[in-house]
């Protein structure tokens, strides 16, 4: 009877302290983001770096798949940096799309399920600002409501 008490207090124990690890540990994720444009840069040539040795070794490094990772690390940190260097101000967002940016961080959190059940992409696709298409219009048509601005003549 004591060891199937002490088993259950010590599963409560890790179990409860999950979330905790988890939470923590997207905290640290989020903190190796660069904030500047020169941070971004050093680490996108650091991954570079990396995928030039990881070429070096040969197939190894292709078929396991760390030059992909480490050639998408290195594009993203260059996109990241980029963006830092741009003059333009960030378009303030909707409480709509700042809901579904805080849900896809969520998500994120949870790891791959998130993932491969789409519910990350989902929810992202749902926080990023949509611009309305402009196309020219048929006159012999009705319009329809679907986002699409009509140009031409009316």
């Amino acid at each position: 009877m004591a060891i199937k008490r002490w088993f259950s207090m010590v599963s409560s124990l890790l179990l409860g302290a999950l979330p905790l690890g988890a939470r923590a540990f997207a905290d640290s994720a989020a903190a190796d983001d660069p904030t500047s444009a020169a941070a971004a840069d050093a680490t996108a040539q650091q991954y570079r770096d990396e995928a030039d040795w990881l070429k070096s070794l040969g197939g190894v490094g292709y078929k396991t798949g760390l030059v992909q990772s480490a050639e998408a690390n290195a594009v993203k940190y260059e996109a990241d940096a980029a963006a830092l260097r741009s003059p333009e101000a960030p378009q303030p967002m909707t409480p709509e799309a700042e809901h579904y940016a805080k849900l896809a961080d969520q998500y994120r959190a949870i790891g791959g399920a998130g993932y491969k059940t789409g519910l990350v992409q989902e929810a992202a696709g749902q926080a990023a600002p949509t611009t309305p298409q402009e196309v020219p219009c048929d006159v012999n048509k009705p319009a329809a409501d679907i986002g699409v601005e009509c140009t031409g003549p009316e």
